[in-house]
């Protein structure tokens, strides 16, 4: 084997290596009751991988973008005076030492991001085909492990190795996106199989994630098309689980699901008003108290308090503890993600990078996670719609700088 290969098969390992760990694994450790949220296992993960990648590097230096490097360091600092701001200008009952922690961990977080980045850069279209292939075979074996239910007793709703069904949705949404796109023959089974799994866990999430890929995929006609065939649909089989989260978008509504949904753009509405718009800082929420009809509702229902440190929703967190700053970073979001949708329609196999299209598939998937359910900041689909973000940068830029590992 010559170096190269072996250089290549080391940097496709080591992608494969993390990506399986952050959506297998991490999910593990939250499932068996070893964490209350998925980032102990997440930072497990990466302190993991980066502990291999500095001590078994075979490249003699990494590559960084130099606008890549600036844009790091913005966000640090940024970041760093954020947090002062809040915490000391405003004097909130705020808990300091999760703050800062946490902070730590985004820039960790972030760090880990840049460096994962540069795996992604070197893989080829076979690689990267390769790698998505066997994620779509490890979701299929999940998917099949569901229906035998003895597997599935540790929770209500869940699918191993995942506690909730839209978890699961949400972590096998972009390699959904990825393999409808680049297998355009088999692009309705695909479809077709994404609906089946919805309607069997009775998930919106991940019909949701299937929604979205049509409106990126197909043309508008084809969409309400599909639209009347589902109208129909629903007049033979029971989709009251779905119309029920759907029909009444209000705290008025006695459903749960839809209150939490309500609950998290409130608490961003309260939040805006309480900092005057510089949000209430770094995993503050659920710490300061915000005011929230729907929170009063769940709380009479159940007797308990459902998502309010991650406001349900990843959209209205990043509003809550960043203001009008998590506003514009989700407005830059939405036009990239655009873009993408851009890059999905006019994609040709064996011309384009598949890299690009992967990246581009995760940050459009990743919408579900912003607007539909979220699961917190440190949780690897939200990782890797950072290193995608950090990818799509990249590869506008050719300034490198090199910094020597050893």
């Amino acid at each position: 084997m010559s170096p190269d290969t072996f250089i290549s098969k080391f940097y496709l390992k080591m992608f494969l290596g993390l990506y399986m760990a952050l959506f297998f694994i991490a999910p593990s450790i939250f499932y068996f009751g070893l964490s209350s949220s998925f980032m102990l296992g997440t930072i497990f993960c990466l302190v993991f991988w980066l502990a291999i990648h500095f001590l078994f590097k075979i490249s003699s230096s990494i590559h960084f973008d130099l606008n890549m490097v600036y844009s790091y360091l913005f966000t640090a600092s940024f970041l760093l005076l954020h947090f002062i701001i809040v915490f000391f200008l405003f004097q909130y009952n705020a808990n300091i030492i999760r703050g800062f922690s946490s902070l730590l961990l985004v820039l960790f977080f972030l760090f880990s991001a840049f460096v994962f980045h540069e795996y992604f850069s070197k893989l080829n279209n076979e690689e990267v085909d390769y790698i998505m292939k066997i994620m779509l075979i490890i979701f299929f074996i999940i998917f099949l492990l569901s229906l035998i239910k003895p597997l599935q007793q540790k929770f209500e709703k869940s699918i191993f190795p995942y506690t909730e069904s839209s978890h699961f949705a949400l972590f096998f949404s972009g390699c959904l996106y990825y393999t409808t796109v680049r297998y355009k023959k088999y692009r309705v089974l695909l479809i077709i199989f994404a609906l089946v799994c919805a309607l069997y866990l009775k998930n919106l999430t991940l019909l949701v994630c299937v929604i979205v890929l049509s409106l990126c995929l197909f043309k508008f006609w084809m969409v309400f098309i599909n639209t009347l065939i589902a109208v129909l649909v629903y007049n033979f089989v029971d989709l009251s689980y779905f119309s029920d989260r759907v029909e009444n978008l209000s705290s008025d509504s006695s459903n749960l699901s839809t209150l939490v949904f309500v609950q998290g753009w409130e608490l961003a509405i309260s939040a805006l008003k309480k900092s005057n718009g510089l949000g209430i800082g770094l995993q503050q929420l659920g710490q300061i108290k915000l005011e929230s009809r729907s929170s009063k509702i769940i709380y009479l229902l159940t007797r308990k308090e459902f998502n309010i440190s991650d406001a349900g929703l990843t959209a209205p967190k990043i509003i809550c503890e960043f203001g009008i700053f998590g506003i514009i970073g989700l407005m830059i979001y939405t036009t990239i993600a655009l873009k993408g949708v851009l890059y999905l329609r006019n994609y040709r196999n064996g011309h384009d990078s598949n890299n690009i299209l992967l990246a581009y598939c995760i940050i459009i998937s990743f919408f579900t996670e912003l607007f539909v359910r979220g699961v917190g900041y440190f949780v690897g689909t939200f990782f890797m719609a950072l290193v995608s973000f950090i990818y799509i940068c990249s590869t506008k830029r050719k300034k490198t700088i090199k910094y020597d590992t050893h």
